[in-house]
C-alpha cells in the first residue's frame, strides 16, 4: 500500500514494502501529484511490478561486486570482462548510480570508444554492460536497461595495408634466427601470436609443409596473470 504525507514544503510518497518495512518512494510540490503517483504505485504492487527508486540508487561500481559474485564464467572470460571493467566501463560509470545511467549517456560513451578502439572491442565492451545492466532490470533495480537495442556504429576506416613479402623480409632481417622464423610463420599462415607461442615441435609436419593447431592446446594466453595453453 502507498499513501501520502506532508514533509515542510514538499508532499512525499511513503509505502510498505513486501517485508513489513516503510519506504519513500517519491516527494511532489503538490498532495495531487503525491497523490497521483500513490495511486500508480498501489496498481504496480497489485500488478507485482512496482520498483522502488532505492534499489536503483547502487553504484555500477557496488552492483558489479554482486554481479560478478554471482557470475559463473570460465578464468579467461572472467579476465576478458575484468579487462573491460577495468579499463572502460568502472572508469565512466562507476560513480553513477544505477538508476541514474540513461541511454544517450551510454550512446555518448559508445561514440567516443568508437573514436579511439576497434569495432570488435567496442562490441564487446557494450555487450558487457548490456548484460549488467539487464541483470539490474531483473533484480528490479531500474525499469530499463540503457543498452537495449543499442548497436555499434562506428566510422569507416581503410583496410590496414598488408605487408608485401620484401616487407616481412625486411622485418624478419632485423631480428635473430628464431625471431625471423616467427615473424616468416605468422605473415605466410596468418596465426595468431598465442598460436605461435604455443606451437609444439610434434605439431610441425615440416616434410608435409603443414602446421597443426591443437583445438584445445594450441594456443598460449595470460589468464590472471599465468600463461596456460
Amino acid at each position: 500500500m502507498a499513501w501520502v504525507e506532508k514533509r515542510g514544503d514538499q508532499w512525499r510518497v511513503r509505502l510498505r514494502n513486501p517485508d513489513g518495512s516503510v519506504a519513500t518512494d517519491s516527494s511532489h510540490p503538490t498532495k495531487t501529484a503525491a497523490n497521483t503517483r500513490a495511486h500508480a504505485i498501489e496498481t504496480d504492487q497489485q500488478r507485482d511490478v512496482y520498483i522502488n527508486p532505492e534499489n536503483g540508487k547502487i553504484t555500477l561500481t557496488d552492483w558489479v561486486d554482486i554481479w560478478l559474485d554471482a557470475h559463473d564464467v570460465s578464468a579467461s572470460t572472467f579476465e576478458r570482462y575484468r579487462s573491460h571493467l577495468d579499463i572502460h566501463i568502472l572508469p565512466r560509470f562507476g560513480d553513477s548510480p544505477l538508476n541514474m545511467i540513461t541511454r544517450m549517456a551510454v550512446k555518448r560513451w559508445v561514440k567516443d570508444l568508437n573514436a579511439r578502439r576497434a569495432d570488435s572491442t567496442v562490441a564487446s565492451v557494450l555487450s558487457l554492460l548490456s548484460m549488467i545492466m539487464g541483470e539490474a532490470v531483473e533484480e528490479r533495480r531500474i525499469s530499463m536497461n540503457p543498452c537495449r537495442r543499442l548497436r555499434n556504429t562506428s566510422v569507416h576506416r581503410p583496410e590496414r595495408p598488408w605487408a608485401t613479402a620484401e616487407q616481412v623480409n625486411e622485418i624478419a632481417g632485423r631480428l635473430t634466427a628464431p625471431n625471423q622464423i616467427l615473424i616468416i610463420t605468422a605473415a605466410y599462415t596468418g596465426m595468431r601470436w598465442g598460436e605461435l607461442c604455443g606451437l609444439r615441435r610434434p605439431n610441425c609436419k615440416l616434410d608435409d609443409a603443414r602446421i597443426y593447431i591443437d583445438p584445445d592446446e594450441g594456443a598460449l594466453h595470460e589468464v590472471g596473470g599465468h600463461l596456460e595453453l
